[in-house]
């Protein structure tokens, strides 16, 4: 074994940024980027000391087919980017790593992160722009993120998706991306494609990094350990990461604001401002001078909004796998992560208009008028930020089988359990009922009672949403019979997998526990799969023209508890006509089950009043719905590869691809009042609201009734009478 001590220098665009690492390097390891995984290293092969480094490639399985040995899927075209790449980013995070060298995600060579909100925490990867990739509430998503070839535990309360963030980069030995339909083969989510993170396998020695990133406003640390040995007849591997990093606030870049009138647009800034000002007979008055203005002073409500937020990460993975016999063997990985945020909200984004008059002890007067509408936020009085703080965590763990029959046929069985917990304390808004026009200083609201501001701040939404994943499932593997062209190959094989989604709120003071609400959702999926990969023209039976062709086809059907069946097929076709040129092909249908929070967890379902008129109103009910039924794709591409063998290093590569999604899970409204609304499922009144929410009695709206569809939080639009202040000023006493 060959140790050496060497320091690298690395620069990337963050606006500046640079960083610098050293490491304690077992060896050089060889890697590259290439849209053909079987020209890199396989993952079993992850270091230039392993043991295996010339493993068997017949025990390889990319992402996107079950058939071992194949060095893509049919028909597709599968990215590659394994470890060089990887370190060659600088990436201090999974979803870095793909956001800088993935050019199928919208986010390429941009920041991903979550939300204050408990709505949309984790980043979400959209492969090609499908599905719901950012500031959706729904918890629905298009594509499947897999972690060495299995499912990760979700993590969210209303959005739940795996957090790519979980895996420690400098564990990472390839991501396999796959920018085609996966229903075939692994069931939901995969309408858009696959991502699919491969760890290291195998690894002889100790690696430590540490990279320090700078960037104007923003300074970032990460520190990572990679330790591995291997013996005859097994192997373990451990890897640990630590980051943390500072907030980057809409200040800290020039190119974030709300005023657009250098590019030709309009200017949002809010005219709602620390100092408080009013109106007077046509003329603009602003404290805490109150001299008249010609035109209103202004903030920016993005100033003081954090673009990433303040984080600690920290990650453990582990690997480890031991020949129980010649034909046996056991491997598992396992992995737990815990990372803390706080994410910073504008208070400019608040306005507030309050009219005081002489009731008010700061009322100023300034042409003796009797009341003034003054408009003015609580900056100076609380702070220019909120802080919401936010605490994930979660660890999985994933024991396998594999049983080598003969040379040909394998059994493969895995069990998988994982668990996340997730608590954010959204402190976005604010205890309005803290103030009236009697209390509140608008003009300066640093001169306001720091007892009325202290209750004012101690306001918060706070939700935790625990999730579970288990799941086990059993693949057989082989070879049928052989032809001219090659071995025809088959898998096929079932999954029995139970997800389950409890969540917690409540909304008031901090840490005011009474009066916390619980929900919970489950599901159970069964299926059953299977492939044929068929190798018509090869090696033995080539022809002008007709280098190779090779056909694949695959099924698979699912049986949602909630919901019912759905049988997804695929097929796919490679034609080689000289060996520089490749064309393929694919048609397939693919669905996305509703996710747990979109279907039944009501935690978020809300009453949402417009006002039409003078105690008219028009009442909406927001949030999950009941019985909602799977987005379903039709996907097909076609496309081709040009790699000239005497130009060492060119590829080109084009795709055609046309996906149609029907279907697609978001919002849904159901309005009292609206033409039509008795014949909606998510009608208020009437036919009720799903079997969770029957109808009224009275088949109208009574208090008690919408009280016990939204307990928690009413939210009334602006434009509400100053006298509706919750649900029961909407009726009269008794009705």
């Amino acid at each position: 074994m060959r140790n050496g001590l060497s320091g690298r220098v690395h620069g990337r665009l963050l606006a500046g940024a640079s960083f610098i690492a050293f490491s304690l390097l077992p060896g050089a390891v060889a890697a590259q980027v290439s849209s053909n995984p079987a020209a890199a290293a396989p993952p079993e092969a992850a270091s230039a000391t392993s043991s295996d480094a010339g493993a068997d490639a017949q025990e390889v399985v990319v992402t996107g087919t079950l058939i071992r040995g194949v060095p893509t899927p049919t028909g597709a075209n599968l990215l590659s980017v394994n470890s060089q790449a990887i370190q060659s980013t600088g990436s201090t995070s999974a979803i870095d790593v793909l956001n800088q060298t993935v050019p199928q995600l919208p986010t390429l060579n941009s920041v991903s992160t979550g939300s204050a909100s408990f709505a949309t925490p984790v980043a979400k990867i959209g492969l090609r722009g499908l599905g719901n990739t950012s500031g959706s509430a729904s918890g629905q998503t298009a594509t499947l993120v897999l972690f060495n070839g299995h499912r990760i535990v979700p993590v969210g309360i209303l959005s739940t998706d795996p957090d790519p963030n979980l895996i420690p980069a400098d564990a990472l030995e390839t991501v396999q991306v796959l920018p085609d339909g996966g229903s075939s083969t692994y069931g939901s989510d995969a309408i858009g494609g696959v991502v699919n993170f491969v760890t290291k396998k195998r690894f002889d020695g100790l690696q430590v990094n540490y990279q320090h990133r700078f960037a104007d406003n923003y300074n970032e640390d990460n520190a990572s350990v990679l330790l591995g040995t291997h013996w005859a007849t097994g192997s373990v591997l451990v890897s640990g990461n630590y980051n943390r990093h500072g907030a980057i606030f809409g200040r800290d870049r020039d190119y974030i604001t709300s005023n657009f009138l250098s590019h030709g647009g309009e200017d949002y800034r809010q005219t709602a401002c620390g100092y408080g000002n009013f109106a007077v007979a046509g003329t603009n008055y602003v404290a805490p001078g109150f001299q008249s203005v010609t035109s209103l002073p202004r903030c920016d409500q993005t100033d003081n909004a954090s673009l990433t937020p303040r984080e600690r990460r920290g990650n453990v993975f582990a690997y480890v796998e031991q020949e129980i016999a010649p034909s046996l063997k056991f491997s598992m990985d396992a992995i737990y992560s815990v990372r803390t945020d706080k994410v910073f909200s504008d208070v400019a984004s608040i306005p507030v208009t309050m009219t005081i008059d002489a009731s008010n002890p700061f009322f100023h007067p300034v042409a003796g008028e009797a009341s003034q509408k003054v408009s003015f936020n609580y900056a100076r009085g609380i702070g220019a930020s909120r802080v919401t703080p936010q605490r994930f965590h979660q660890y999985q763990i994933d024991p396998s089988l594999s049983w080598n029959l003969n040379d040909d046929w394998q059994v493969k069985g895995d069990f998988l359990y994982g668990k996340s917990f997730a608590v954010i304390r959204d402190r976005t808004g604010l205890n309005g009922g803290a103030v009236n026009p009697t209390n509140v200083n608008p003009y300066d609201t640093s001169k306001t009672s720091p007892a009325v501001l202290q209750n004012l701040v101690n306001h918060e939404l706070y939700t935790k949403g625990v999730n579970t994943l288990t799941s086990g499932n059993v693949v057989a593997n082989g070879t049928l019979f052989n032809l001219p062209g090659g071995a025809v190959k088959v898998a096929f094989g079932a999954e029995i997998r139970h997800q389950s989604l409890d969540n917690q709120t409540v909304t008031g003071a901090i840490s005011d526990r009474s009066g916390l609400q619980k929900y919970d959702a489950s599901r159970t999926i069964k299926a059953l799969f299977g492939e044929v990969f068929l190798p018509i023209v090869g090696d033995g039976n080539a022809m002008p023209f007709v280098q190779s062709l090779t056909l694949d086809a695959s099924v698979r059907y699912d049986h949602y508890s909630d919901f019912g069946g759905t049988t997804n097929p695929r097929i796919g076709i490679d034609w080689r006509p000289t060996r520089d040129l490749v064309l393929r092909g694919s048609y397939q249908t693919t669905f996305v089950a509703p996710s747990l929070a979109d279907s039944g967890n009501k935690i978020d379902n809300r009453l949402q009043v417009l006002t039409i008129a003078p105690s008219n109103y028009l009442i909406f009910i927001a949030g999950s719905g009941m019985n909602v039924k799977p987005s379903t794709g039709r996907n097909f591409s076609i496309g081709g590869d040009f790699t000239p063998s005497g130009i060492k290093g060119l590829k080109i590569g084009a795709t055609y691809w046309n996906t149609k999604v029907d279907d697609l899970v978001s919002l849904s409204l159901g309005a009292y009042g609206f033409p039509g609304a008795l014949s909606t499922p998510f009608n208020l009144c009437g036919s009720g609201f799903g079997p969770v929410f029957p109808a009224s009695s009275k088949g109208a709206c009574t208090a008690a009734y919408i009280n016990s569809i939204q307990p928690l939080w009413t939210r009334l639009d602006a434009g509400s009478a100053p006298a509706i202040h919750s649900i029961a000023d909407l009726f009269s006493p008794g009705n």
